[in-house]
């Protein structure tokens, strides 16, 4: 069997291997968090950027009564489609006054 120093020695060594081990293997994860961490966030800052903002641009608003009194959403496309929303909830449909079609689309045919 071993002496009692050299089985400290060994025992000693294995901790140290162990370490280094554990070393490593912190040190890979964190470069792996950090690639996987900055593509995350090229791909995300890529997508907000790569689209604009605009604000809704929809020729029906409905305007609801009762408990949502005064409330408005101008995000219809159709007249029907504004009753529909408001049928049973309470509330009428107006054209939206800031309404602007689209460039190259006949006004006439989305105003009613």
């Amino acid at each position: 069997m071993f002496t009692t120093k050299a089985h400290g020695l060994i025992l000693r060594r294995k901790r140290l291997r162990r370490k280094r081990l554990r070393r490593k293997w912190v040190k890979e994860t964190g470069t792996i968090m950090i690639r996987i961490l900055t593509i995350a966030l090229a791909v995300s800052s890529a997508a907000a950027f790569g689209t604009k903002a605009q604000a809704q641009n929809y020729p029906w608003c409905s305007i609801y009564s009762g408990d949502m009194g005064g409330a408005q959403n101008c995000g219809f496309v159709s007249f029907q489609q504004c009753m529909a929303n408001v049928s049973g909830i309470g509330g009428f449909c107006v054209q939206n006054d800031w309404y602007r079609p689209p460039p190259g689309s006949r006004a006439s045919s989305a105003r009613r």
